[in-house]
């Protein structure tokens, strides 16, 4: 009988943490503050239309994160220092190397050749790169009708199929 009661604990136990670490999953996974779309176009250091062109993926120096760089041919400046015709450098967290994939969430992906309006600002290391600023939600797609008429996609919303 003894036994048999402390296996009935045993188990309630493993099962109530097993609830709570699920529970407290979402809240330890949420470490972006949230801000307003209004705060992020201010915080952006460029904003700009323009084409991504080359996109590759790889291993960073220490061979722990894959990183996907693209390059983006600026059409039209919004706001920011970055001329038309530029070619800027873009890098984000994610991608496919040596068959492993990173995939992270809510941050946005390249497709050469995709039209895009991006808020960017420049990394914090010496690379010269850019990033999108606000992760998926500082990247829009552009996407043309038959009229040519442009509309636009927020990444994250299109990513998660709810826009």
């Amino acid at each position: 009988m003894y036994q048999q009661t402390q296996s009935h604990r045993l188990a309630f136990s493993l099962l109530v943490g097993l609830c709570l670490l699920t529970v407290s999953s979402p809240a330890l996974a949420s470490l972006f503050e949230p801000v307003s779309d209004a705060q992020l176009v201010c915080e952006a250091t460029d904003i700009v239309r323009g084409r991504i062109g080359a996109v590759q993926a790889g291993w960073d120096d220490n061979h722990v994160a894959i990183w996907t760089t693209a390059s983006l041919q600026v059409d039209e400046v919004v706001r920011g220092t970055l001329s038309p015709g530029a070619s800027v450098p873009l890098k984000e967290v994610g991608g496919t190397a040596d068959g492993y994939a990173i995939q992270a969430e809510g941050f946005p992906t390249f497709e050469e050749g995709r039209e895009v309006v991006v808020l960017l600002r420049p990394w914090e290391d010496a690379s010269g790169a850019y990033r999108v600023w606000g992760y998926g939600r500082g990247m829009f797609l552009v996407e043309r009708g038959s009229g040519g008429g442009p509309t636009t996609r927020r990444h994250d919303l299109a990513q998660s199929g709810q826009a």
